[in-house]
């Protein structure tokens, strides 16, 4: 048997940062969605992207016999053992009224499906449904904001399940005080200097090569990916994710960042989703909460509209490849979309389309070539390059998202 995670149309909810992976490549927790069902399940799952540039040049493999699953559900033992384990071949189940969440059948169906949407509306007709009988122990991803408001009950059941299956290392420093160490988890080849890791609300977890400097303090819960540096006087609260490859000090509290992003300096930011390849310069700052404490509206790209999230406290959503210089402060609920370039001492707009470039509200848009000069740079500084096919799906994008350059007209 073979896993397959597919998008329905609510993926698009999480635009801009589904421009550029699907939704079950979104980090929240310690890792991807997409990494915690191959845990849970013991075996690697594969992916049907519903943008063709997010393919792997060969599809996933086919077999006689296939459980799809809708890459937005985050897996546990209730979804895993008691759902997914026991579906029937040609049988699925939904949350109601409409939601498909998995259902097995033959992958030869992929053949005719093609690489759309999977719904109720486009399931094979001798797939039979059933409602779950206990759907609201269930959790999804249902709307952009869950990745903050939902990380600190991830990161709760993602580090105890990870610290089972490898042992922690110890931490040497003796400079270093640790409450509750016993729910601190150390990957190998860490360096901790003088600081301070509070885990009494919730499970720290360090990964490989991560390195803590001087005078951090760290409250749980929390998720630091593998090479990350947690720069000196960092304080970083909890229900928080740093994803690999980060840089991030200053003040940050229960926020996500994708991975390879820096926030180096002091700044605030809270209730944050930051996507990858991005840079807040110095002193970067974002309000998540209304000095009216009314509920934050949150830009779409769904709708194409604001939408009240119910929440007091939402910041920033960035995503990749975009940067602020230093001093730059964002509004309550503000939605930055891909490779964008902003910078000035004015707050720029609540929404800043794809690739813009400019301070405040004075935006243009941002030379394709001259964008692509810049990411190639900051990426040779990691080892890496802007290869082709990531660049096509730039170009595609910069096509797509003219439509939301509204100074164009």
């Amino acid at each position: 048997m073979q896993y397959i995670l597919f998008e329905d149309a609510l993926s698009s909810r999480f635009l801009p940062l589904t421009y550029t992976r699907p939704v079950y490549s979104l980090r929240l927790g310690v890792d991807r969605i997409e990494e915690k069902w191959s845990r849970l399940l013991g075996q690697p799952v594969q992916g049907l992207p519903h943008n063709p540039l997010l393919q792997d040049a060969e599809r996933p493999l086919l077999t006689e016999d296939t459980v799809f699953i809708n890459g937005r559900y985050l897996p546990d033992s209730y979804l895993v053992g008691r759902l997914i384990k026991d579906l029937q071949f040609n049988q699925g189940f939904f949350h109601p009224p409409d939601e498909l969440i998995a259902f097995r059948t033959s992958a030869a169906w992929l053949e005719q499906h093609g690489s759309g949407f999977i719904d109720l509306s486009t399931l094979p007709i001798h797939v039979s449904l059933f409602e779950v009988p206990d759907y609201r122990r269930l959790r999804r991803i249902a709307q952009l904001t869950d990745l903050f408001t939902l990380n600190g009950e991830q990161l709760r059941l993602d580090v105890p399940d990870l610290a089972a299956r490898q042992p922690s290392q110890p931490i040497t420093d003796p400079h270093t005080v640790v409450y509750a160490p016993e729910n601190v988890w150390v990957g190998e080849g860490v360096k901790i200097r003088a600081a301070v890791l509070n885990a009494e609300d919730g499970p720290i977890y360090i990964g490989p090569e991560v390195q803590i400097m001087e005078g951090a303090m760290i409250h749980g819960a929390h998720a630091i990916g593998a090479g990350s540096t947690v720069q000196m006087g960092a304080r970083l609260r909890g229900d928080t994710t740093l994803g690999p490859g980060c840089k991030v000090g200053g003040e940050v509290s229960n926020s996500v960042f994708q991975g390879l992003s820096n926030k180096s300096h002091d700044g605030f930011l809270g209730n944050s989703i930051i996507g990858e390849w991005c840079n807040l310069g110095a002193g970067s700052t974002c309000s998540n909460l209304k000095n009216n404490y009314s509920t934050v509206r949150l830009y779409s790209h769904l709708t194409q509209k604001y939408e009240d999230t119910g929440l007091l406290f939402c910041g920033l959503t960035m995503g990749d490849f975009s940067r602020a210089g230093i001093q730059t402060l964002f509004n309550t609920g503000t939605v930055v979309g891909v490779c964008c370039n902003l910078f000035g001492a004015e707050l720029p707009p609540k929404f800043v389309p794809s690739f813009s470039w400019g301070q405040g509200e004075r935006l243009e848009t941002y030379r394709l070539e001259a964008a692509f000069e810049t990411i190639d740079r900051m990426m040779s500084r990691r080892d890496r390059r802007l290869e082709p096919p990531l660049r096509r799906l730039l170009q595609t994008l910069f096509d797509q998202t003219e439509r939301f350059r509204y100074w164009e007209y």
